[in-house]
């Protein structure tokens, strides 16, 4: 346990037990910061960054580019993921419609076949008897 002489200055020397905890809301001692509703000094402020040289345009114009470039390949990997989607969907409709037509196809001729039946049973017993 340490023992420091706290308030020297004061008439009654305090001893302290443990150190005190920083204050977070204490500013930094190496930090400036103006009072709130002061007027900054222009002298302080940072001045503006260069404008970019032709070496770091093209630089810049590139990568602008490549990032265009990855935008579009999103956009037509989306494009051809609900064109693929919508294959898909026309494809299942066609072979349902498709084997709805078979059914329907398959009913007629079994009905035509149990007519026919019918009709040559009775020209059968007609004839013969």
């Amino acid at each position: 346990m340490r023992m420091d002489p706290v308030g020297v200055l004061t008439p009654r020397a305090r001893l302290q037990a443990e150190p005190a905890a920083p204050n977070p809301a204490a500013l930094p001692l190496d930090e400036y910061r103006p009072l709130f509703g002061a007027e900054t000094d222009t002298r302080l402020q940072a001045a503006p960054p260069p404008p970019p040289g032709p070496r770091e345009r093209k630089a810049l114009d590139k990568e602008k580019e490549q990032q265009d470039r990855l935008a579009a390949e999103q956009i037509y990997a989306r494009m051809r993921a609900e064109r693929a989607l919508v294959q898909a969907r026309l494809a299942a409709l066609v072979q349902d419609l498709q084997t709805e037509i078979q059914r329907i196809f398959q009913e007629v001729l079994i009905r035509r076949r149990k007519v026919h039946d019918a009709i040559l049973a009775n020209w059968h017993k007609v004839l013969i008897g």
